[in-house]
């Protein structure tokens, strides 16, 4: 068939999960046709489209938004303070920021890399604003755990995202982290179970999701895109996430949603409420 010259057979292969009656004979279920999977996969790749550019415009404003904080309290070189941070990963945290750094290809590093050695004797640290620009969302993430529950700078961070403390922004960005991941490289969102999962705060001063929604989604693609909008709408930015997700889904009604996690009565969740 022309569709499996384009996409492979063990690609598809998690699509038509609960599609079969005898996985092991690879038996399928009467009246499933294979338009049923393609159709599945088309969702998953859709979604994953219109994913990319809200998770890039997060990523870019919450590397600004600490670099910002940060370096007005505590100078340009705070990421090379041990004292600002709790985790014994110090040291591997700024080996892998100098790795980043060091490897480098934008005109801007390799113009600070021409007039300041970044290693050996006499190396000199780059400023939290030019390092910080070579940093993966991974790495901002991690970074943004570790820095000292006691810095009030770390709960300002977090509330200027609409979140209470530094707690749940850690856990966020995690689950958001590896929803990004996913995006990045091109695999399955459809019946993910996602391995990191939003803590739920016990207050937040703008609708998000019920409790009972969230118990129900906690490890699915559905609770951490949630999380990412959220965070966007704080971004100050337009952001059509959700505009763009619910037309998606709306276009996909016919499909069990719930497994990506929009389960019955998602519409009328607090953040997707129109």
């Amino acid at each position: 068939m022309a569709f499996l010259q384009q996409v492979s057979y063990y690609r598809l292969e998690g699509y038509w999960l609960g599609l079969q009656d005898d996985s092991i004979n690879h038996h399928f279920k009467p009246d499933v046709h294979f338009q049923d999977v393609v159709l599945r996969y088309s969702f998953d790749k859709a979604l994953r489209a219109l994913l990319f550019p809200a998770l890039a415009q997060l990523e870019v404003a919450f590397r600004t938004r600490m670099v910002y904080i940060m370096s007005l309290s505590h100078g340009p070189l705070w990421y090379c303070d041990e004292e600002l941070f709790d985790e014994c990963q110090f040291k591997k945290q700024k080996a892998d920021l100098m790795d980043g750094f060091s490897r480098g290809k934008d005109v801007f590093v390799k113009s600070y890399k021409t007039k300041y050695s970044i290693s050996g004797q006499g190396a000199r640290n780059p400023e939290a604003w030019i390092i910080f620009e070579t940093t993966s969302l991974g790495l901002l993430s991690r970074v943004y755990k570790n820095i000292s529950s006691q810095l009030p700078e770390k709960e300002k961070i977090a509330r200027s995202f609409g979140l209470p403390n530094g707690a749940p922004l850690a856990s966020w960005l995690e689950a958001i982290t590896f929803l990004r991941n996913t995006v990045a490289h091109h695999s399955r969102l459809w019946g993910r179970s996602m391995v990191k999962s939003p803590q739920y705060p016990a207050t937040l001063p703008e609708p998000w999701l019920s409790k009972s929604f969230f118990d129900l989604n906690r490890t699915t693609p559905a609770t951490a895109i949630s999380s990412l909008l959220y965070l966007c709408n704080h971004t100050k930015q337009d952001c059509p996430l959700k505009e763009a997700t619910m037309r998606l889904l709306d276009k996909y009604s016919s499909l069990p949603l719930d497994r990506v996690g929009f389960s019955d009565g998602w519409q009328h969740q607090p953040i997707w409420r129109i």
